[in-house]
């Protein structure tokens, strides 16, 4: 019997999911879960996941005047902008390392099992500097190092900002009277989001910055899955065959998805197998695609680990 999920809010948070799954569970209850989120590589060979980082989506807004003004009432007028500007600048290091206390207190280190895992996971370092078009990684990272903080670390990210006279090739002299500034931050296991932006509020507090108004918007937790669980292992043995590769399999999941309710709250083994989708497909990106022999391969690959978890003991 296989039972299809379809669920719609994941691009906004999935806030009525683990609701349902807490008052519904029994009508979720399976001998494993298959996720969607995994892919192919840049050579096209299979990536197995078994797990997903969480997230914390905070927006941060300062409205600090009454109305916008001339940029010649900055010499005595705080500005919101600057305000929010230097907010942003006390979260993080230019290495990375997210400068809120107590942010990594629940952070679960890798196994040494991790460990081997990931030094036979393929990152082709080379590749993915020219995909994303930089000379380097943050922090200098490289080998090991590189892989470990990939998958293991949570991140402090900017996704945008907003204010003030942005017109391009115009110009306007203009002291905002609000600035908007939207973070996002991925969790690792065992990360609790809604931890995280108390963490938040207390590190803006403690740097003179309580004026800045925190709007929660996702609230998703970090999760991970046995890897030698039996749909993992159909999932796995499958991809060799149909791929003719051995398939890279990975602790997380880089991305965030409403995993942690089934994969944590109900306890259900879950994989995500290859599919179709490659580093280079622009995942929410102009041109985002996939490659029509991924699509067709991608069937294929789903009736082989259908075949194998079927017939598993």
């Amino acid at each position: 019997q296989i039972k299809f999920l379809v669920e719609g809010e994941e691009e906004t948070g999935s806030r009525s999911f683990p609701g349902l799954v807490a008052r519904y569970g029994h009508k979720f209850a399976a001998d494993g879960c298959v996720w969607e989120g995994a892919g192919l590589d840049l050579a096209g060979r299979p990536e197995l996941v078994f797990g997903a980082k969480g997230l914390a989506y905070v927006e941060l807004n300062h409205r600090g005047l009454a109305s916008d003004q001339h940029s010649s009432v900055a010499v005595i007028a705080p500005s919101p902008v600057w305000y929010l500007v230097e907010a942003l600048a006390s979260l993080r290091s230019p290495d990375g390392k997210v400068l809120i206390e107590g942010f990594y207190d629940d952070v679960v280190p890798p196994s040494e099992a991790d460990e081997r895992m990931l030094e036979i996971l393929p990152f082709e370092e080379e590749a993915e500097k020219e995909r994303l078009g930089v000379e380097s990684f943050v922090g200098g990272a490289t080998g090991l190092d590189l892989v470990r903080r990939y998958f293991f670390e949570p991140t402090c990210n900017i996704a945008g900002i907003d204010a003030g006279f942005t017109v391009p090739g115009a110009s306007k002299t203009v002291l905002p009277r609000s600035a908007l500034a939207k973070v996002d931050f991925r969790l690792v296991p065992d990360q609790d989001p809604a931890d995280i932006v108390v963490k938040l509020r207390r590190h803006l507090a403690k740097h003179g910055f309580e004026k800045i108004e925190i709007l929660g918007h996702s609230m998703e937790h970090p999760v991970r899955s046995p890897s030698d669980s039996v749909i993992g292992r159909a999932a796995v043995s499958a991809a060799e065959k149909v791929y003719a590769h051995k398939p890279a399999v990975a602790p997380l999941m880089i991305a965030t998805g409403p995993m942690h309710p089934i994969a944590g709250t109900l306890g259900i083994p879950t994989v995500s197998p290859a599919g179709v989708c490659r580093p280079d497909s622009n995942i929410h990106a102009p041109n985002e695609h996939c490659l029509i022999e991924d699509f067709n391969r991608t069937i294929e690959y789903t009736v082989a680990w259908l075949e194998a978890f079927g017939s598993s003991e």
